[in-house]
């Protein structure tokens, strides 16, 4: 669904420790916009959606919610020791092939490293 106006509502609970935001409105190139920029990790659950016919706009509510966090948590952790274990090059190429399933990306870059990376470069073996 593509949304041509949108008034989206977000509804914030400050209690909730995995939820960080910062109001940005006095440094929004837009002037008359409200800006709010939440942590890379926010989630969020659609409260209501509804079409507003006298203002012929879309009226979109959101609430934050940690429902999930710890599935994020996990999957950051699991990212964090796969870094460990691979160097950042071998770690690109296995998100594009592992979580992407992109494998012609993924070996379209793997055969790049093998074209650019020195023949004695320790990730040769990896590649």
């Amino acid at each position: 669904m593509i949304f041509k106006l949108a008034l989206f509502e977000i509804h914030v609970d400050p209690s909730l420790k995995s939820i960080s935001f910062a109001d940005i409105e006095n440094e929004s190139l837009i002037k008359s916009e409200e800006e709010i920029i939440f942590n890379r990790n926010s989630i969020f659950k659609i409260h209501s959606v509804q079409f507003d016919l006298r203002l012929k706009l879309w009226k979109i509510q959101f609430n934050t919610t940690d429902e999930g966090s710890q599935k994020v948590q996990g999957y950051l952790k699991l990212a964090k020791q796969q870094m460990e274990v691979y160097s950042p090059i071998i770690y690109f190429g296995r998100l594009l092939l592992d979580e992407l399933d992109q494998v012609d990306r993924a070996k379209e870059y793997f055969e790049m490293l093998l074209k650019s990376l020195p023949s004695d470069h320790p990730d040769i073996g990896s590649v």
